[in-house]
């Protein structure tokens, strides 16, 4: 009784500390018009969200009218995302000033592209990018829908139903264009407004898994390391945070039929930490790397525990794109140096990790990421090539038996 009121507690006395991330749900009134125009508009939550848990960015439902009755508030979130075709002029300006003010909008689709009325609106694409009209149009899509982008093409065309597109090419100065239809239009836009930052896809995010792949790029230039992170995504790890500042982690193996021993990383120094799942609490061994603390706990199937970790200390480490460099070294480190114990022979795998922090060192992050996914495959073919062996040596020793 007294464990099951202690970690009741850490959910009703204390809340999400962190710079969240919205999915913004517009209600339409009764003088909407083309409802299915608006659900052309909507991302796809369910992939959205699939794609965000996996890397450990908490996704956050927010409905406009918690907004209006002050419920809820902009200022909470760091991004916003946004995919309704219909959104009321009074939402869009407040969106506008809350960008102006620092937040970040992500948009997909006809964002705001109509009001309530149904009639053309565009004040927020029209406003911060210089789009004067985009249009649903579905047919345009066998012409035009390929999205290019650094080097990659999108092909839309399998999910030409939620095409929007920009009839207009002319936009506002300081616009980056980061990919266009086949017909030279805009279908990928950022641009800075006053404190804060736009990013719109003119595709839908989620209804295509490159175009979701893009926003996951977006989000992390701006968030570029969630902070609390392992190196499991079927593990979810959340923060929480009582009025005096103490913080828990709350941690969960969402698998069903598999142990993990996740490796955690938490930006900022925490000490002490105590695991308040196990009888009356029980110490967890840290290190601090690279201003982040890391730990690891074993969780069966289904498992999940709350670690008491006190408060927050700052860091003068490396910024938020460095710290994300190295939580891939850690969950690559960690890697070789189990396969290690295993017997595997890692040398070239060593040498290449070597290169990896040194990658990093020099600030050199795409290519340390590259080298984590060369390890992580050399490793997967040798664990292939060695469970092949193994049956093979069983087959053949079947054989001799029988």
């Amino acid at each position: 009784r007294d464990k099951w009121d202690r970690l009741s507690k850490v959910y009703t006395e204390t809340k999400v500390p962190h710079f969240r991330v919205g999915y913004l749900r517009a209600e339409p009134e009764a003088l909407s018009t083309n409802d299915g125009w608006a659900q052309m508009g909507i991302v796809n939550f369910k992939e959205m969200h699939k794609a965000m848990f996996v890397q450990h960015y908490n996704l956050f439902f927010v409905d406009d009218r918690s907004l209006a009755a002050g419920t809820d508030t902009l200022d909470d979130y760091r991004v916003i995302i946004l995919g309704q075709a219909h959104v009321q002029d009074g939402l869009q300006d407040r969106l506008l000033a809350w960008v102006k003010n620092g937040g970040t909008l992500m948009m997909g689709g006809g964002a705001g592209a109509y009001n309530k009325f149904g009639r053309y609106s565009g004040k927020i694409l029209k406003e911060t990018l210089g789009l004067t009209e985009v249009e649903y149009d579905p047919k345009k899509a066998a012409g035009i829908g390929v999205i290019r982008s650094a080097g990659r093409e999108i092909d839309l065309k399998k999910q030409a139903k939620y095409f929007w597109y920009s009839k207009g090419k002319a936009l506002k100065a300081g616009v980056k264009v980061l990919g266009t239809y086949t017909d030279g239009s805009p279908a990928l836009l950022s641009a800075s407004y006053g404190k804060g930052r736009v990013y719109t896809s003119l595709f839908p995010f989620g209804w295509n898994e490159e175009v979701t792949a893009v926003f996951m790029d977006w989000l992390k230039e701006v968030i570029p390391l969630p902070e609390a992170t392992c190196d499991e995504p079927l593990v979810e790890p959340v923060l929480r945070q009582d009025k005096e500042g103490n913080r828990y982690l709350c941690i969960i193996n969402v698998n069903w039929d598999k142990a993990v021993q996740p490796l955690f990383v938490l930006d900022g120094k925490y000490t002490n930490l105590v695991d308040l799942g196990l009888g009356s609490g029980i110490p967890v061994a840290t290190k601090v790397r690279q201003g982040m603390t890391t730990f690891t706990r074993n969780l069966d199937p289904g498992e999940g525990t709350i670690l008491w970790l006190g408060k927050r200390q700052e860091t003068s480490q490396p910024d938020g794109k460095a710290k994300a460099a190295w939580v891939g070294y850690f969950a690559v480190e960690k890697k070789v140096v189990g396969c290690r114990k295993e017997g595997m022979a890692l040398e070239v795998e060593i040498k290449v990790l070597a290169a990896m922090k040194a990658d990093i060192e020099n600030k050199k992050y795409a290519e340390a990421a590259l080298k984590g996914q060369t390890i992580r495959r050399s490793i997967e073919q040798k664990s292939a090539r060695a469970g092949a062996d193994a049956l093979l040596v069983l087959a053949k020793g079947l054989t001799g038996k029988i």
